[in-house]
């Protein structure tokens, strides 16, 4: 499956769920492992060495668009944690009466 990763490729890690997906890069290789920052895979199966069952993550290789999936649902995330923290904190009230109809339209849309 992933025997013939190479240093530098770009693989798929996998969480435990679907959201936890993220774009990694290989820095080195033994003879059965992939080595991405401290945690190392088997080439085999790709799955944690030593991880359980349950509980472990995996890399893959990644197909068509995927990357670019992964990326844009990380980035949604990103916005959404963003714009809720800034609506709880009260940042809010720093817009210009402007900008707040201008977001105001924009949610009006949603």
């Amino acid at each position: 499956m992933l025997e013939n990763v190479q240093v530098g490729d770009t693989l798929i890690w996998n969480g435990r769920h679907v959201a936890d997906s993220r774009v990694v890069t290989v820095d080195r290789l033994t003879k059965t492992q992939i080595i991405i920052g401290d945690s190392r895979y088997r080439k085999s199966d790709g799955r944690t060495v030593g991880g359980s069952g349950w509980n472990s993550v995996s890399v893959t290789i990644p197909e068509k668009g995927e990357i670019e999936k992964i990326r844009e649902a990380r980035l949604h995330r990103q916005l959404m944690y963003e714009i809720n923290g800034a609506c709880q904190i009260g940042q809010l009230r720093i817009l210009s009466l402007e900008k707040l109809q201008q977001l105001n339209s924009l949610l009006e849309t949603l």
